[in-house]
């Protein structure tokens, strides 16, 4: 834990000074490693009252200990992949909310009979929060090596699979385009019906309704 660190500016090859946190879910294997770590020592922990576990569990003393000498090395694993897969999960809805707005609670029923739910814009503040973590990339391996040694390619192509390794599953944010996209597409579906009912023109709706009631 004391090298990580160290390890991590190495991976990432950033030496900048850092002063806001990065939300957990946005660097998951760095919060894998951390929850792995923390479960390497809460088998060391337990081992220590393993006596204290086996009599209040009613329990064989010598279960318990075998048991902690395989969960030593396979409780952290497994903490660290389930860790990953949790944070990667809870980038997708704040993905879908930064490109779709957020859900309204009003639910709309198209010609179609098709319910749909209306979504709202996200404050400036909240985008800044689901969109101020850089995107570090997953370095595929050299190519190039002109003007390079052995041994700064061997360490380079070291480099870029750690890289690999802590970044390929990370989701992107969302490029400005694809923001742009889905603005024009959220207002279009609000003032357009697309011919198949799947889209309920509001605006349109609000209109007629104001027209009416004149």
């Amino acid at each position: 834990m004391a090298i990580y660190p160290f390890a991590e500016a190495w991976v990432t090859g950033d030496k900048s000074e850092h002063h806001v946190l990065d939300r957990p879910r946005n660097n998951p294997t760095r919060t894998a490693f951390g929850i792995a770590a923390m479960t390497a020592y809460a088998m060391l922990w337990i081992g220590g009252g393993n006596d204290l576990v086996a009599t209040q569990f009613h329990v064989s003393l010598n279960s318990v200990t075998y048991f902690l000498r395989v969960a030593v090395f396979v409780a952290p694993v497994l903490a660290f992949l389930i860790t990953k897969r949790i944070c990667i999960g809870l980038q997708r809805p704040d993905r879908d909310r930064m490109l779709h707005g957020a859900e309204s609670g009003i639910i709309d029923r198209a010609p179609s009979g098709k319910y749909s739910e209306r979504h709202r814009p996200i404050s400036e503040g909240e985008a800044f929060k689901l969109t101020q973590h850089a995107d570090l990339p997953a370095l595929m391996p050299l190519t190039e090596v002109d003007g390079m040694s052995e041994k700064e390619i061997k360490s380079e192509q070291r480099r870029r699979k750690a890289t690999r390794f802590y970044f390929i599953d990370t989701l992107r944010r969302p490029t400005r385009a694809e923001i742009e996209e889905a603005v024009h597409h959220h207002m279009h579906a609000m003032h357009l019906d697309d011919g198949n009912g799947e889209h309920h023109a509001i605006e349109a709706e609000e209109e007629e309704e104001h027209h009416l009631a004149r």
